[in-house]
Parts: C-alpha cells; structure tokens; sequence
C-alpha cells in the first residue's frame, strides 16, 4: 500500500522530482513508516502478548533495540528528509514528514 501510494503521488504530484528524489522520498516515507511500526510494536508488548501468537519486541529483538532502531529510522529520514527539501526547494515537505513521526508516536503511545 505504501509503494501503491508513493507512486501514485510521483505520477499525479506538480512537483519536478527526478530520479535520486523519488527514490529518496521513497526511503523516507518506508522509514518513518517502520519506525512507526516499532514504536507500535514497543507500546503494545503486554497486548500483543495476549492477543498473538508472535510478539517480536521481547522475544526476538530486544526492546532497546526496538527504541534503538526506532530513532535510527527517524534519524536518517529527517537527515534525508532536509536534503530532499532542499533540492526541491519544497520545505512543506518537512511539516508532513514531521507531522508523521509525531502523529505515529502519540497513536501508538495514546492508543495502546
């Protein structure tokens, strides 16, 4: 869905992305969108314990790893994210990249 949804936003967007940008708005967007799955994952331990059959945080990775990775991504995609915005000269770019991240973390924070 996410690679469905990217693409159709380089198709029908008014902006001028050449290759190197796609690809870079492309790893940004999987970036914020893992991180967001972790930091769901690390709210959602004691629930996911009851209701599945997998829990990954706790079990196979552990969960300061978990907070680890989940900064990481974040990290290099606001790093990525201020050049992309910067060869596009398109900084609303940053206000939905960090919205995103900060939208992810109070979700999965408040809605645990």
């Amino acid at each position: 869905m996410l690679l469905l949804s990217q693409v159709l936003f380089y198709y029908f967007s008014n902006e001028n992305f050449g290759d190197i940008k796609i690809y870079l708005l492309l790893i940004i967007t999987f970036l914020i969108t893992a991180a967001g799955y972790i930091i769901n994952d690390i709210f959602d331990v004691e629930s996911d314990k009851i209701n599945k059959e997998i829990v990954i945080i706790g079990n196979q990775i552990h969960s300061r790893q978990a907070i680890f990775l989940y900064y990481l991504f974040n990290s290099v995609a606001i790093i990525l994210s201020f050049y992309l915005v910067y060869c596009i000269n398109n900084y609303y770019l940053l206000v939905i990249f960090f919205s995103s991240i900060f939208v992810l973390r109070w979700y999965s924070k408040t809605y645990k």
